[in-house]
């Protein structure tokens, strides 16, 4: 499936707007979600680098969510993400 712009919210940032968390839903899992350019309206959402992003996968039994964070946003690939977990092992 594609991104869905409808299915990504912010819920939190810090004072000044700076360190946003973003909620998104979706059947996608986290490796789709995680491919660059993935999100391609993350300009004019107000996405930068250093945000967070919480994706649920709906169509995962346990309803999967993976934490991801905004590596960049260029023109013409509007969103890099690098997932959490890689960051960890």
């Amino acid at each position: 499936m594609a991104y869905t712009g409808s299915t990504l919210n912010l819920i939190a940032q810090g004072i000044g707007g700076t360190n946003k968390i973003w909620q998104y839903t979706n059947t996608d899992n986290a490796a789709t979600v995680d491919a660059s350019g993935y999100v391609t309206d993350a300009t004019q959402r107000g996405m930068a680098a250093g945000d967070l992003v919480l994706a649920q996968d709906t169509d995962d039994a346990a309803k999967l969510t993976s934490g991801h964070t905004v590596v960049a946003i260029t023109s013409g690939r509007p969103l890099e993400r690098d997932y959490h977990r890689r960051r960890l092992e």
